[in-house]
């Protein structure tokens, strides 16, 4: 051996020597860079000559520079990151919910409660007449205590939309990410050696740090094929990224302004578009689609039954009061028969609930202008019918008042002998879909209907169906021949208690409105007294109860007002030892 294979041996241990330090300068100056994984050079002995006297060595030469990375520890930052992402998306969203429903600060629906009491009771205490001041502040409560529920109920729509559009820009951020995966499965494909076992190690540390993110927003499965590529996919869906192909992912809204996930988006060939939504279990878009689909849900239907029910009582109750004439000390309540409800309207949107629709479009202009062929000057009104009968009927009659000018549509509900309803809303939908003169397939309905002539029916005015229980959403789909369709022919229920219907109400096609939806139903322990004549007469008769004593049995009289003509029903009610 000589003199220059001595120096080459000491050469190649300097070049290693300065190849080390260069890759310890290069983990000291990323050590603050994310996702960098600390990086060695491995070195092994260049190969030996063989001499009289044994194998003599000829120095060192680098076999890789290898990162200090642990697949299984990846494998599992990645999927508690897309735990970490699904509980991070659902406490933003619950805590912004919270912020909305805050009682703290005195402002809430419990005070404006507590107010909308304290009014009642201020007005009985009165014993108010119709001038007084507590029965002004207390219709201004009620107006108060709606705009408080119609507020929260705007605000949950306001978080139900953030929901919504988190997952829209979430989809953005998908589509870059498994852009920049893809990008870099090329870029590695084309820079390591795999027989010498040389791999692009930062390259490597930019696509885990991609794949953590994407980690972050969905739950996915991915692999490493044999040429350094890694395979994506949805953890329980189609793929993602495929080598140096990324399936572009797309966001669509639903009828109900829900935007739903369509992996292959735009595909015209195999693998076809596909709805994920319901497949994506973790990260922050699956933490945001189950918030929005499972616990928004369930919190719209637990706050619409409160308001529901909270509206239906104090209507109920109000409805029984005796009003500003009041009667002797003996008698504990009573009503003009004219003055109690018929029926009872409610707004629960359960399966019994009826959604109308105008058939005519609006007329936005037109000259000359006609009333009779503007639908919105269509009125309905349900009343029952004085006999009883098992069909519902129903009448459309002109109105040529001046101060009318409307179509009045009259539907008359059958009861049976003691004055009950006895029609379902199905029964009110057959009617009204099946009373039609004209063919549905004429297209666009006119009014007055095209070449109809008295008596107009009810079917070529209006159509009809059933508002299901679980249009969880809060908001009506349009009808019959509404056009366009979209998502802006979608109207919030009106909850206000400050907006009960009235009888008589406008019904505009292309603006679906809930208050004229009605349940037909009735509490099974309230009392329903109808007058047997109609007008001036019925209205002449009171119903009063009466303290009839302890152990005394069920009375009833009446008694004649000799100038008025009144007459009065008492009715005497039994009582115990204590006065119940």
């Amino acid at each position: 051996m000589g003199i220059s294979s001595s120096m080459y041996v000491a050469l190649s241990g300097m070049h290693m020597s300065q190849a080390g330090m260069e890759v310890a300068s290069h983990n000291i100056a990323n050590v603050n860079t994310p996702g960098y994984s600390r990086q060695r050079l491995n070195l092994e002995t260049m190969p030996t000559w063989k001499t009289g006297y044994g194998q003599m060595g000829t120095g060192v030469n680098a076999q890789n520079i290898s990162r200090f990375h642990d697949q299984f520890l990846a494998r599992s930052i990645v999927t508690k990151s897309s735990e970490y992402g699904y509980a991070a998306a659902q406490k933003a969203t619950i805590d912004a919910l919270e912020s909305f429903f805050n009682e703290s600060n005195g402002n809430g629906i419990n005070a404006a409660l507590n107010a909308f009491w304290d009014n009642w009771d201020n007005v009985a205490i009165a014993n108010a007449d119709e001038q007084d001041p507590t029965r002004e502040a207390l219709v201004g409560m009620v107006q108060t205590l709606a705009d408080q529920l119609n507020m929260r109920r705007s605000d949950m729509d306001a978080v139900r939309q953030d929901l919504n559009d988190r997952v829209s820009n979430a989809v953005d951020d998908i589509n870059g990410l498994i852009k920049g995966i893809a990008d870099l499965n090329q870029q590695i494909m084309r820079s390591e050696d795999p027989e010498r076992n040389q791999q692009a190690n930062d390259l490597r540390d930019t696509r885990d740090a991609l794949v953590t993110q994407l980690g972050e927003l969905i739950d996915i499965d991915y692999w490493e094929d044999p040429l350094g590529a890694v395979d994506i996919s949805f953890f329980s869906g189609p793929a993602l990224v495929m080598g140096d192909t990324a399936y572009e992912v797309g966001a669509e809204t639903d009828e109900s302004g829900d935007v739903h996930v369509i992996a292959n988006n735009r595909r015209n060939c195999p693998p076809w578009p596909e709805d994920v939504t319901e497949k994506i279990d973790g990260g922050a878009v699956g933490g945001w689609i189950e918030f929005r689909d499972v616990k928004m849900r369930d919190f719209y239907l637990k706050y619409e039954s409160f308001v529901d029910e909270l509206i239906f009582q104090v209507n109920n109750q109000h409805a029984q009061g005796v009003g500003l004439d009041l009667f002797e000390d003996a008698v504990t309540g009573g009503s003009l028969v004219s003055n109690l409800p018929s029926q009872t309207f409610s707004f629960d949107g359960r399966n019994n609930d009826l959604k109308l629709s105008a058939l005519v479009p609006h007329i936005d202009a037109k000259e000359p202008y006609s009333p009779k062929t503007d639908p919105e000057n269509i009125s309905i009104r349900f009343v029952k019918s004085t006999d009883p009968t098992k069909d519902v009927s129903s009448t459309v009659e002109w109105n040529d008042d001046p101060a009318v000018k409307k179509w009045e549509i009259t539907i008359t509900l059958p009861t049976d002998s003691n004055g009950n309803v006895t029609a379902t809303a199905e029964d009110v939908i057959r009617h009204i879909n099946t009373e039609r003169s004209q063919s549905p397939t004429r297209g666009v309905a006119t009014l007055p209907p095209v070449s109809m002539t008295w008596p107009y029916k009810i079917g070529d005015f209006i159509s009809a169906e059933s508002a299901p229980g679980n249009d969880w959403s809060g908001k009506l789909n349009f009808n019959g021949y509404s056009s366009p369709s979209g998502i802006d022919h979608y109207t919030s229920l009106d909850r206000s208690l400050a907006n009960v219907m009235k009888q008589g109400q406008h019904l505009s096609y292309g603006s679906e409105n809930a208050r004229l939806s009605t349940n037909l139903k009735h509490t099974d322990n309230d009392v329903l007294f109808t007058a047997l004549q109609p007008g001036a007469a019925g209205e002449k008769v009171a119903i009063e109860y009466v303290n009839n004593g302890p152990n005394q049995a069920l009375g009833v009289s009446v008694t004649t007002d000799p100038e008025s003509g009144a007459r009065t029903v008492s009715v005497s009610l039994a009582t115990d030892a204590d006065g119940n």
